[in-house]
């Protein structure tokens, strides 16, 4: 045999202790491990939900807060929808003084365009305004207006035999058979001043109070409110009413950006500058002839 280990003191050594694993435990320790923490998991559950539990007395304390809350939101949803409203009718009365502003300017504008540059053959407004070459006269006259005119007094033969005179002060004019100065001068300034006018007439807005009127009556009918259904009737027939209160301008609408009477300005002042300008750069060379077949291929 050996001879057991002694230390200095003369003792023994102390055997360690075994540490028993949890994998090293038997299977029947391992099961009632489990049970236990299962238990202890259960029971901790029950008692959050017991902490949890509101009382009675919680919850009608918390459905009355509810119910103002509710009272409330309506309360003000209320005031939000007279604000709107209120605002809504701000916008419409301003939208209403801005067309009468624009009606206004419209009118005059129109009232200017029609007294100061109407033509006394064609009462219309001039285009390719044109004035007469002769002394002591100075009207002008629409450039086809006035060349259909001289024209309606030539002879079957392409001459002027009698005297040429002007249809408004009765001035005597130069023998046109002479062609030695081209008898009609552009007017300029007349030219200028009613492209001025009629872009003027062509750029103002259509009626802003009906459009506004229009979108009111639409955001009513779409609303997500608990406005009653009488009253949203009531509100869009007086909005209707106002529509037809708002007074029609059929000869400024005629002068806006595709109306029919800018249109057919356009027309005539573009026919009457392209014959003007043909008949200018050919007066010197022209022949009877050519004055016959003008005439008739004007209609005169």
């Amino acid at each position: 045999m050996k001879p057991m280990d002694v230390s200095s003191s003369g003792r023994k050594p102390r055997p360690k202790p075994e540490v028993v694993k949890p994998y090293d435990r038997p299977s029947g320790s391992r099961k009632v491990v489990a049970q236990q923490d299962e238990a202890s998991s259960s029971t901790a559950a029950v008692s959050l939900r017991r902490s949890l539990r509101i009382s009675p007395e919680e919850l009608v304390r918390r459905e009355t807060a509810l119910l103002s809350g509710e009272k409330e939101f309506e309360m003000k949803s209320s005031e939000l929808q007279k604000a709107l409203r209120s605002l809504k009718q701000r916008e419409n009365e301003a939208a209403k003084m801005m067309s009468r502003l624009a009606d206004r300017e419209a009118e005059e504008t129109l009232l200017q365009l029609e007294q100061s540059f109407q033509c006394p053959l064609c009462y219309e407004v001039f285009s390719a305004p044109h004035t007469l070459n002769a002394p002591n006269c100075g009207h002008t006259f629409c450039g086809l207006c006035i060349l259909k005119w001289a024209l309606s007094r030539l002879h079957g033969c392409g001459s002027w035999h009698d005297q040429i005179y002007c249809p408004m002060c009765r001035t005597e004019i130069q023998a046109l058979d002479r062609r030695l100065t081209f008898p009609f001068i552009p007017n300029r300034l007349a030219t200028a001043t009613i492209i001025a006018l009629t872009e003027k007439l062509s750029t103002i807005p259509v009626n802003t109070a009906m459009l506004v009127k229009r979108e009111e009556s639409e955001d009513i009918l779409v609303s997500g409110s608990k406005m009653s259904r009488g009253r949203q009737c009531s509100h869009i027939a007086e909005a209707k009413a106002e529509d037809d209160e708002v007074p029609q301008t059929p000869d400024i609408d005629g002068w806006r950006e595709g109306g029919q009477l800018r249109t057919e300005w356009l027309k005539k002042d573009r026919e009457g500058r392209q014959e003007m300008t043909k008949l200018l750069e050919s007066w010197r060379v022209l022949q009877p002839q050519d004055f016959i077949s003008l005439k008739t291929r004007l209609g005169v």
